[in-house]
């Protein structure tokens, strides 16, 4: 697959990666948007090219896209005869307290058509706790918190990656019995960016202003917005007619 924007993964907020409200292709593509509003507050990446990274349909991505706005995680400006069309993210990444801050889903992984997205998940995990402590030692319930999904379910996605030669597991047992103490899973093909020391994954202060304004106009463009949608508790400046119409023209 040809890279167009020349990007070797996607950053994964832990907020958007344990947000129940999303499904996990929802999560991708919302991440998508915020990683390429980094510099104008709004992205006008195509479908076309989601598409080829994600190997999904343009009908599929465009239907997750018209759900992230029916969410209110974004609001899609449509495209006209004079600009293409324009996505303005709108849940503010807060930055998390934990040592797990989010996941970084090299390019390779995140555009593999024999992974769902949760295989993509663990494998990106298991990569790079591979590359910060030599090895993958999270157990199931360390799993299931961060994924949300049930114990079982993480023990078939972790035989799976095993099955399709991802990853290999070693077990290592209490006392030589039965008892499994702990799991190491180990990938296959280790991707050095996968450590995610470039803090161009991390969303900066520019691109969090430029959210809550994204939210602030939407707030001033309709008035009832603000009553009839489950927006979080933002403040922002106030904004010009001028700024307001600019933005909304053509809507």
């Amino acid at each position: 697959m040809k890279n167009k924007f020349k990007i070797d993964g996607l950053w994964i907020p832990y907020q958007i990666l344990t947000d129940k409200k999303l499904r996990d292709k929802e999560k991708i593509i919302y991440s998508l948007i915020i990683f390429f509003s980094n510099n104008k507050g709004y992205c006008c990446i195509r479908n076309k090219y989601l598409e080829n990274l994600l190997n999904r349909s343009t009908k599929r991505i465009s239907s997750i896209i018209n759900t992230l706005q029916d969410k209110r995680y974004i609001h899609i400006k449509p495209k006209n005869n004079i600009q293409e069309r324009q996505l303005f993210p709108l849940v503010v990444i807060n930055e998390c307290k934990g040592i797990f801050k989010g996941l970084f889903i090299p390019i390779n992984v995140l555009s593999d058509n024999n992974l769902n997205d949760k295989e993509k998940f663990i494998l990106s995990i298991a990569l790079y706790y591979s590359n910060l402590r030599k090895t993958c030692t999270l157990n199931n319930e360390n799993l299931k918190d961060i994924l949300g999904v049930a114990k079982n379910q993480i023990s078939r996605i972790v035989n799976n990656l095993r099955r399709k030669g991802y990853t290999t597991n070693e077990y290592i047992y209490k006392n030589n019995h039965k008892e499994i103490l702990y799991r190491k899973i180990k990938p296959i093909h280790k991707n050095d960016d996968t450590f995610c020391k470039n803090v161009l994954y991390r969303y900066n202060q520019k691109v969090q202003y430029d959210i809550v304004e994204n939210v602030n106009v939407l707030k001033y463009k309709n008035k009832n917005y603000k009553n009839n949608n489950a927006f979080h508790n933002y403040q922002g400046r106030q904004y010009s007619k001028e700024v307001l119409e600019s933005l909304y023209a053509n809507l």
